[in-house]
């Protein structure tokens, strides 16, 4: 039961913490390119740039038939060039963030690597460490299986990178969860010790869903 217990509050603690950090590094990306923080919504922060919000809101407010049905317009060169350094922008803060998160998760896989032959004599704290962080790309597999479910991609950093990469938005976002997924599984049931881990991942899942829960409609509304 203290295991469990200890997961747990592991989870919830490792979720705000991680979240935090992973925004943090998209807010310093934002503001070298000179984006601020707009507001929070899905489970991250959005940035705007009122100049280009500007720019954008003119087009729409003189050529908001040709947009809607796809017909020529003036200056329909500048539209385009507009949106590519809009995605191009985008796709940088959201590339930190990701490059953030496989970072956390590949040290956690460089440590399972390095004591892939020590755990097997004892399973020691060092060896908790390398899972904690190894699935700590769950942060991002949770956000692919939101989009990819929802299909909420406008204007989102997900799409952009996507958009700028010439990648099919919802079926790389099914890629990334279901791949995702077996390397966790992987890891909850071939590395965790067989006894302890139905434990874990009772408890790690639970204690996730709370961390999410907590970071969606408390924690990441404080980062705006």
């Amino acid at each position: 039961m203290k295991f469990f217990f200890n997961i747990f509050l592991l989870f919830i603690g490792v979720i705000q913490l991680g979240a935090i950090l992973h925004e943090g590094v998209r807010t310093i990306t934002a503001k070298t390119i000179n984006y601020e923080k707009g507001h929070f919504a899905n489970g991250e922060l959005y940035f705007q740039n009122d100049s280009m919000n500007k720019c954008f809101d003119k087009f729409r407010e003189t050529n908001r038939a040709e947009l809607e049905t796809g017909r020529d317009f003036p200056n329909k060169n500048k539209w385009l060039e507009l949106k590519k350094q809009h995605d191009h922008d985008h796709a940088k803060i959201e590339i930190s963030g990701r490059l953030f998160t496989f970072s956390v998760f590949l040290i956690g896989l460089l440590i399972l690597f390095v004591r892939r032959k020590n755990r097997k004599e004892a399973f020691a704290t060092i060896d908790w460490v390398g899972v904690i962080l190894s699935l700590f790309i769950m942060q991002q597999v949770f956000l692919s299986a939101v989009h990819a479910i929802t299909h909420k991609f406008i204007w989102c950093d997900d799409a952009s990178i996507y958009n700028f990469l010439h990648l099919p938005i919802i079926k790389t976002e099914w890629c990334i969860t279901f791949i995702g997924c077996i390397i966790c599984s992987f890891i909850v049931f071939g590395i965790v010790p067989k006894e302890k881990r139905i434990t874990f991942f009772c408890s790690g899942l639970l204690g996730g869903l709370v961390g999410i829960t907590i970071w969606l409609f408390w924690t990441g509304k404080f980062l705006t």
